[in-house]
């Protein structure tokens, strides 16, 4: 199946600059060149290694208790089997992220290595901000990701992050397709 972009989100066990931050989930969404969504994938990762107390932070961002991503996730080795999989059967699309050098780092110490990626949907979106158009549709983004449960320490998922990344890459035009 021929997809042209896809959106990409990692949930994490750390922040970037800590060594022992790994992926502990992944949610991707493939887009036909419409802007309609025609598939996607979540699952979890279990880290090669972590710290207790950073993992324990980060669980309070994602609300993913390290337990059961070492009860439910797959190896690094798998996801990244599974992801490159996943590219492959969708015509290896363009790879959006909302925070693009956070997610491609991470995805890289897991090793997953790719060569088709897109722009920043978040400093996309900011630039759209500043430049002062902000249209009904960004509103609308912004309003969704909102409602999605984006208070500040509300447990989010990759999957959805994703899905609101994908929102607001259309309604900032970044990316085809209204927000829906």
């Amino acid at each position: 199946m021929q997809t042209a972009y896809a959106v990409i989100d990692v949930e994490t066990t750390g922040l970037p600059q800590h060594t022992f931050a790994h992926p502990i989930q992944v949610g991707v969404v493939f887009v036909d060149a419409h802007g309609a969504e025609v598939a996607a994938h979540e699952w979890l990762v279990i880290p090669p290694e972590t710290d207790a107390q950073e993992a324990a932070e980060a669980e309070k961002v994602h609300g993913i208790p390290l337990s059961r991503v070492w009860a439910e996730g797959i190896s690094a080795r798998e996801s990244v089997e599974r992801l490159t999989a996943l590219m492959q059967s969708h015509g290896c699309p363009w790879l959006f992220a909302f925070n693009l050098s956070f997610d491609r780092l991470m995805l890289q110490r897991m090793g997953f290595t790719y060569t088709q990626w897109g722009d920043c949907v978040m400093e996309y979106a900011a630039q759209d901000l500043r430049r002062n158009k902000r249209t009904i549709a960004m509103n609308h983004a912004l309003t969704e990701y909102k409602l999605a449960g984006r208070e500040p320490g509300a447990p989010h998922s990759a999957l959805s992050d994703a899905r609101l990344a994908l929102s607001l890459a259309r309604a900032s035009g970044l990316l085809p397709g209204a927000p829906q």
